[in-house]
């Protein structure tokens, strides 16, 4: 259930992403805001990124991708900057 919602408030942040860099009002900016709080919140319970792995005591044997969360997060603060 929660990993569906997390997919959820994913999807629902891209299109809010969009929709601000199109309209600029507040609101949108609002609920962007929110909506990446409640990821943020969501994804720490899932490990998905290092320190919340180490704070679930996840041990990682050997990590030969990026982590792909982090990925999203860069891209992400990299379009919020252009």
């Amino acid at each position: 259930f929660e990993l569906r919602i997390l997919a959820t408030l994913l999807a629902q942040s891209d299109e809010l992403e969009k929709q601000l860099a199109c309209d600029h009002e507040p609101a949108t900016g609002r609920l962007y805001i929110s909506t990446s709080k409640q990821i943020h919140n969501l994804s720490a319970s899932f490990g998905l990124n290092p320190s919340d792995r180490a704070k679930l005591g996840l041990t990682v044997i050997q990590e030969t991708e990026p982590d792909p969360f982090l990925e999203y997060l860069e891209q992400a603060k990299q379009s919020r900057n252009n």
